[in-house]
């Protein structure tokens, strides 16, 4: 299959159809996630805080402080719609490892799998902070 038509529903479909081979690309995929079911308002991200649909995002800590607002900016590949919306930074991903790579948490359920399974975009995210904080990041930069 080619990159550009991979969602994450045509990747189950090969890994239904393709029986052994389909479950040892599984066991060979780093960034494959194993999840537990807890009770309550769950799931929890990285910041320890309950993730809110179409609200939060996760990001490589290394370069975005956890707990920031971002402003997203992106066209989704599948679906040729634009998201713009206010997120915040309250997650991490084993594949989220750049300066400027996120993964939007879409919410739970069939439709929200749906969504995130077609999600793949290219995009962009501003950093929103006050003036303060900004001119002294900048100052300890060197800028």
């Amino acid at each position: 299959m080619a990159l550009r038509d991979l969602t994450l529903a045509s990747l189950r479909d090969w890994i239904a159809g393709h029986g052994g081979a389909g479950s040892a690309l599984i066991r060979e995929n780093p960034s494959y996630v194993f999840f537990k079911e807890i009770p309550g308002d769950g799931p929890y991200g990285s910041e320890n805080v309950v993730l809110t649909a179409q609200r939060s995002l996760a990001v490589d800590h290394a370069y975005i402080p956890l707990g920031v607002p971002l402003w997203l900016d992106a066209k989704e590949r599948f679906v040729g719609s634009v998201e713009r919306r206010l997120v915040i930074a309250q997650d991490t991903g084993g594949a989220i490892k750049e300066p400027v790579r996120g993964d939007l948490y879409w919410g739970s359920g069939d439709a929200a799998g749906l969504r995130a399974g077609m999600m793949n975009a290219l995009g962009r995210y501003y950093l929103l902070l006050p003036q303060a904080v900004a001119a002294r990041a900048g100052a300890a930069a060197g800028g």
